[in-house]
């Protein structure tokens, strides 16, 4: 009896998370102000070296088909993303931006790659960027 309450329970969180995450999903990543905000902070820090369209300069791209290729082919998400730039980037001050920024410029990142913006900010939440498959988008 108590294995079928435990499978009842766990049916019921799983059906409740992928309702929250298909939602999510039809309802976009992240808000237009967000990918606005990231084009400027990504402008000022980032384009130098990853180029005015993210086609990679000195820098790798990030936007295009070959980078969602090799995106999709290693199973990249945008919590990978986050954790390297807000680790990893810019270059010559890494970690200097805020949270924040970070999470606007992961959100032009996905923007410029053909994901749709929703009413709804990209947060840091591990399970919401895990989420977000880094792929083509069709």
């Amino acid at each position: 009896m108590a294995f079928v309450f435990a499978l009842m329970i766990s049916s019921a969180l799983s059906a409740r998370a992928f309702a929250q995450n298909g939602n999510r999903t039809a309802n976009g990543y992240y808000t237009s102000a967000q990918a606005d905000a990231g084009k400027a902070v990504f402008d000022s820090t980032c384009a130098i070296c990853h180029g005015q369209h993210l086609e990679g300069n000195v820098g790798p791209a990030l936007a295009g088909k070959e980078f969602l290729s090799v995106s999709q082919y290693q199973k990249l998400t945008a919590r990978y993303f986050f954790d390297f730039m807000s680790t990893h980037m810019p270059l010559n001050d890494p970690g200097s931006l805020t949270k924040d920024q970070y999470l606007d410029l992961m959100a032009y990142i996905l923007n410029v790659n053909g994901y749709s913006p929703g009413s709804q900010q990209l947060v840091a939440s591990d399970s919401d960027l895990k989420a977000i498959k880094i792929e083509p988008q069709h």
